[in-house]
């Protein structure tokens, strides 16, 4: 494992988080004042200004190559990066999200949820302030200070932040329901494959033997009857080759059932998703 000493912060870098931190704190009101819900009921509209706020934020602070990454019906994603200190220096993957819990029962707030407000007690009260849109601002404020003081950061940086941690992701339900009769029908069409090849393969085998046991049987019978051999063992040696068969064919009726079923199953599936 691979163990790199820690960056200690010049007193240019503090002071330059201490001149600006009203700034700071001005980025974090407005980015707060965003309603980014990504709980469904709630307008994805704001998620996508959110997202577009957190991408000036992050060109801001000093990233390069700010993206807003839309997938499928996601919420979006900012990923910014600087990878200006050369690949032999650490590279920093830093995390947050822009979306927030619902408010709640609004009358519960003594200020509004979405009109961030700083209180008698001096503390800044409003959703998100905290989780996680402060983290992303300490984040930014600290990378910030860094280039303010020294032009550079002291390490590569990634910085990714995503839109839906608070409800882990979206998930279609008809998309989950699909996959998962796909996994079923897949694994049921294995099922079925193998006990046709099975069935076929041991079906033409005993077919194959019963044939040949009765070419070379053929005169050992001629001899037993010419002889006055007993005609049930006789019967005996015939019934036992019949046997098989008729076992080996039973298996092939049994695949061809699962066959059927595995048709039935496909059926249901369009009709459910249909």
């Amino acid at each position: 494992m691979l163990a790199f000493a820690s960056v200690p912060a010049s007193e240019p870098v503090l002071d330059a988080i201490d001149r600006r931190f009203q700034a700071t704190l001005a980025d974090l009101v407005e980015l707060s004042r965003i309603p980014s819900v990504s709980a469904a009921g709630f307008d994805p509209k704001q998620l996508e200004r959110s997202a577009d706020r957190v991408a000036t934020l992050l060109a801001d602070a000093g990233l390069e190559s700010v993206e807003i990454l839309r997938q499928g019906n996601a919420h979006p994603y900012v990923m910014g990066e600087w990878l200006g200190a050369g690949p032999d220096v650490p590279t920093a993957i830093i995390y947050a999200h822009h979306d927030v819990q619902p408010p709640g029962r609004l009358d519960h707030w003594e200020s509004p949820a979405f009109e961030p407000t700083v209180r008698a007690d001096g503390r800044l009260y409003g959703r998100g302030v905290v989780d996680d849109k402060a983290g992303l601002l300490l984040h930014l404020a600290a990378l910030r200070a860094w280039k303010d003081a020294t032009g550079a950061f002291p390490i590569n940086v990634k910085v990714i932040v995503e839109g839906e941690e608070e409800i882990s992701q979206i998930v279609d339900p008809a998309t989950v329901l699909e996959e998962l009769l796909d996994t079923v029908l897949t694994i049921q069409n294995y099922v079925v494959a193998a006990i046709l090849i099975v069935g076929v393969s041991a079906l033409a085998t005993a077919a194959l033997v019963f044939l040949l046991s009765l070419r070379l049987r053929r005169r050992e019978i001629d001899t037993m009857v010419k002889i006055g051999g007993s005609r049930a063992r006789i019967g005996m040696v015939l019934a036992s080759e019949v046997l098989v068969v008729l076992i080996l064919a039973v298996m092939l009726a049994g695949g061809l059932t699962v066959l059927t079923a595995s048709f039935g199953s496909a059926i249901i599936r369009s009709l459910i998703l249909s």
